[in-house]
């Protein structure tokens, strides 16, 4: 395979025109060093030195030829000054109009070191904070009820997005009036389920005043399950109102101990009410008898 070129330094061409190929001799550096301490043969350096430059470069060159390249780059400095004032004089009016802008800025910036003096920021800072609160002033108002507005539609839009939860509530109401139970239980299962573990304080505003009256129906709903006189059918509905609900108590057993309670009383009342009227009928036949005997 081709083998990779190595990099080589950039050398600018001669200045004097002059071929440097195969000038194998040059020049000893340490005897440069020695000639031009501060110099150097570098084109580019601000401490170039031409003997140094010659010396290193053209020390085998013949006198003619170093005449010659002397010609050739004194042509091409004046070839390069003839181009610069060519350029200068296709461009006057535009060179001029620049000295001019220049001038006039130069002037105005000493204008504002007079007025301002050389620290011009505080002032310039003065400036803006003036500004600032004039624009306040003016746009206070505004700003204001723009904020307003602004909080007035977000709250009209979490409203809107929230309706199911705002107005629950009154659906509660509503529906325990109607005795629509089912429809409390519903709605509460779904409202738990989307609003249960919120972070919002005004959704936990809602859910506790629904909470409350949850608690309320559970108590009514245990009331009216357990007052007698009231049909199976009924009281088993209650119960499985309450335990959907979530009630704490047992509401099964709470029914069968109240019908229980409540039969053992119709028991003692009709077993009172026979017992008198056996009494009655006793006390009956002795007056009888005893008018006989009489």
């Amino acid at each position: 395979g081709r083998r990779p070129m190595s990099p080589t330094a950039y050398t600018p061409p001669d200045p004097l025109g002059l071929s440097t190929e195969g000038d194998d001799c040059k020049f000893p550096e340490e005897e440069l060093n020695e000639l031009f301490p501060d110099g150097s043969g570098k084109l580019s350096d601000d401490n170039f030195q031409p003997g140094w430059y010659l010396l290193e470069h053209h020390s085998n060159t013949s006198f003619e030829d170093l005449r010659a390249g002397m010609v050739f780059l004194q042509r091409k400095v004046e070839s390069q000054k003839e181009g610069q004032l060519s350029f200068l004089k296709a461009n006057t009016g535009a060179v001029m109009d620049q000295l001019d802008r220049l001038v006039l800025l130069k002037n105005m910036f000493e204008e504002d070191q007079r007025k301002n003096g050389k620290e011009p920021l505080p002032s310039l800072q003065a400036a803006i904070e003036e500004s600032i609160t004039l624009a306040d002033s003016l746009f206070s108002e505004i700003l204001s009820r723009k904020e307003n507005a602004d909080k007035t539609r977000e709250a009209l839009s979490l409203l809107t997005r929230h309706k199911f939860l705002f107005q629950l509530p009154a659906s509660i109401d509503k529906n325990i009036r109607k005795k629509e139970y089912d429809l409390v239980v519903n709605d509460y299962t779904r409202v738990k389920n989307l609003f249960g573990n919120t972070d919002v304080k005004l959704f936990q505003k809602i859910l506790a005043e629904i909470d409350k009256k949850i608690e309320d129906l559970k108590e009514k709903l245990h009331t009216r399950m357990k007052t007698m006189p009231i049909n199976v059918q009924e009281q088993t509905k209650y119960i499985r109102l309450l335990v959907s609900l979530n009630w704490e108590g047992d509401a099964a057993w709470t029914a069968i101990t109240s019908r229980k309670d409540y039969l053992l009383g119709l028991l003692d009342k009709v077993k009172d009410h026979f017992k008198q009227k056996e009494d009655q009928e006793n006390a009956d036949k002795g007056k009888r008898k005893s008018k006989a005997e009489a």
